[in-house]
């Protein structure tokens, strides 16, 4: 039996709303399969998109857990919105991100995601810093200045954040310029 485009599009939105899933691996299963699908029938996420009532915009809030104000994420925020097309407001716990639909929903996610892993990263890395400098008879706790584990820790998430925003803003453009070189159509 042969699906109707309508009947695609509806299984491959169920899909994307599945891929948003807290689990890791049932989340990349199915955007993995929503990309199949798409592109076994030769159809694009803007079809999708298209169908929906994207042309809205929302505000999407994401708790942080602790206070918003630590510097590296302000600076997240503003990669991830300005990559998503959105606006990016702070309030005390509460980052929002206000676009359209689809964007803001990305971002918000996105946000969450990044600024979990980042910590992590963060914490992982500190712990090699202290223990390098504990292997060479320095005990941190009583260090000041740049070389105390804090602010080790904050240059750290600078340069990690200088990284993922200049790629970032690599992928933007090379997405743009595909956008671009598409659109345009000679004629004889």
């Amino acid at each position: 039996m042969k699906l109707t485009t309508e009947q695609i599009l509806e299984r491959v939105r169920k899909l994307m709303a599945l891929a948003t899933s807290e689990n890791e691996s049932e989340a990349a299963a199915a955007m993995a399969k929503a990309r199949q699908i798409l592109q076994e029938n030769g159809l694009k996420i803007e079809d999708i998109q298209a169908k929906t009532n994207d042309t809205k915009g929302i505000e999407v809030s994401v708790e942080t857990g602790k206070k918003v104000r630590t510097s590296w994420m302000i600076v997240l925020g503003g990669i991830i919105a300005d990559f998503f097309d959105c606006k990016c407001i702070f309030t005390p716990r509460t980052v929002s991100f206000i676009g359209l639909a689809s964007d803001a929903e990305v971002a918000g996610y996105t946000f969450d995601q990044a600024k979990n892993r980042i910590e992590w990263l963060a914490y992982l890395k500190t712990g090699e810093y202290t223990r390098k400098m504990a292997e060479v008879g320095i005990v941190t706790r009583y260090l000041t200045g740049p070389r105390h584990p804090k602010a080790w820790r904050n240059s750290w998430m600078t340069g990690f954040l200088y990284g993922l925003k200049t790629q970032l803003q690599e992928e933007k453009a090379r997405q743009t310029a595909e956008t671009v070189s598409t659109a345009l159509v000679l004629r004889k």
